[in-house]
């Protein structure tokens, strides 16, 4: 009978009780021989895959000590370190080197970035935001003579020559502490006999201008001329008088002018200190040519006796008189720019009256300059295009207001009308004001304290 068929007999209980044990016995011998073989097979399986990590991560050395412990283990003697314990041990290294690399690349990083905001960071901020400590040099077409020019010097010459009556400004003294931040000193043009020598500190932070004074510049109202407000090409005499022609009976007034009539401004006038220098905003009856102004301001200037220091003369750049630009103008006598290279005047035509380079001015041709309207005209909107190219500078001093367009719109309006006065501004006394109030031209006179 075939072993098959005692197995058969065996699950149907067919077999003797000798022959059931028997079978039993094979079964039990059978049981342990496969536990054995399944033991072989997993040790087997996982040696293989012990030997692809190990070759994967670059370590022969289990695979060998691996091959030896499995020959120990045969030998019945006690194997050595096993493969799973080198590989911790490799992993555990693996690691450490993985932290000393890491290590090292963060410290790289730290240090550049440290370098970059110690080296690099500073002047890339400074070139963002304005640079009041650029420096300019024009050297002479003969090569033997050059001359370094400060940028907020001139570009702050030229705008307070447009827009800050009697307080032009040209000497500016920087001194750069990094990220887009310098501290400044002002000092203004001193016109002999003005007795004002103040100058001014502050800060430039990221463009941004803080004065520690911050009246410095400050700007006076736009009614402090009698024709703001009214018609241009009519008498203004005669408009002022019909807007406040009730005043007297009823106490009311039209008048956008700073006084509400005239005769409030002729008693101010009377009661001036006479001891006291003012800084008077002096207006026409009507608009004056340029001819007809400088006529004017010869005149003044020939009375020996009388005082009229940093004329500056206000022209229209508007069609209207509510001076939405603000009031611009220029110097009638401080006109030798020298803080501006010659050589600007290629781009910005007649922009300096004077020859910069030279160590004395040629004032007659300067004189000679100055009395041409023509070319006067083309020096006024010249500074005005100046004016209209420097962003950063015109936002850092016009913070409040976005008025660079301004330069543009009132040199395109010259451009177009030519130069016509509503006014002018001098430093000047109570006896002085009183005499200029005689002129035929002058209709009134807003005087404040020069300080």
């Amino acid at each position: 009978m075939s072993y098959r068929e005692t197995i058969e007999k065996y699950k149907n209980h067919l077999l003797s009780e000798e022959e059931e044990e028997q079978v039993k016995a094979e079964i039990e011998k059978m049981d342990a021989i496969s536990e054995y073989l399944a033991e072989c097979l997993e040790e087997d399986m996982n040696f293989k895959e012990e030997k692809e990590l190990c070759s994967n991560a670059g370590m022969p050395e289990l695979l060998e000590s691996d091959e030896t412990n499995r020959e120990t283990r045969k030998s019945g003697r006690q194997p050595i370190a096993s493969s799973s314990e080198k590989f911790e041990k490799y992993v555990r290294r693996s690691i450490r080197r993985s932290f000393a690399k890491m290590a090292a690349v963060v410290g790289a990083v730290i240090l550049a970035v440290v370098l970059f905001i110690q080296f690099a960071l500073p002047p890339f901020l400074s070139s963002i935001y304005y640079n009041p400590a650029k420096r300019i040099e024009v050297v002479s077409e003969d090569g033997n003579s050059s001359r370094l020019y400060d940028q907020m010097s001139m570009d702050l010459d030229i705008y307070t020559d447009l827009t800050k009556p009697c307080r032009n400004t040209n000497t500016v003294q920087v001194f750069p502490l990094g990220y887009g931040n310098y501290s400044i000193i002002i000092s203004p043009i001193i016109a002999l006999g003005t007795g004002r020598f103040n100058s001014t500190a502050g800060q430039i932070r990221k463009g941004k201008l803080e004065l520690y004074n911050p009246d410095y510049f400050r700007i006076e109202s736009l009614n402090v001329y009698a024709c703001y407000g009214l018609e241009r090409g009519r008498d203004y005499e005669k408009q002022i008088k019909e807007a406040s022609k009730d005043y007297q009976t009823q106490g009311i007034s039209m008048s956008q002018w700073y006084y509400v009539s005239l005769e409030e401004n002729k008693k101010v006038l009377e009661d001036l200190d006479e001891d006291k220098k003012y800084i008077a905003y002096v207006s026409f009856k009507e608009d004056l040519s340029f001819k007809e102004v400088n006529a004017l301001m010869e005149k003044l200037k020939k009375d020996e006796s009388g005082y009229l220091a940093l004329p500056w003369l206000a022209v229209h750049v508007e069609e209207e008189n509510q001076f939405g630009f603000g009031h611009m103008g220029y110097p009638y006598e401080t006109i030798t720019d020298t803080s501006v290279p010659e050589s600007y005047n290629e781009k910005y035509p007649a922009l300096t009256l004077s020859e910069t380079l030279k160590n004395e001015p040629d004032w007659k041709k300067i004189e000679e300059k100055s009395q041409d309207e023509a070319y006067m005209t083309q020096h006024f909107i010249s500074m005005l295009n100046y004016m209209n190219d420097q962003k950063d500078f015109v936002e850092m001093m016009d913070s409040k207001e976005p008025s660079r367009g301004r330069f543009r719109s009132a040199a395109r309006y010259v451009k177009e009308n030519g130069l016509s006065y509503y006014g002018f501004v001098c430093v000047t006394t109570k006896k002085d004001i009183l005499n200029m109030m005689k002129e035929e031209e002058i209709l009134g006179i807003v005087p404040r304290d020069w300080e």
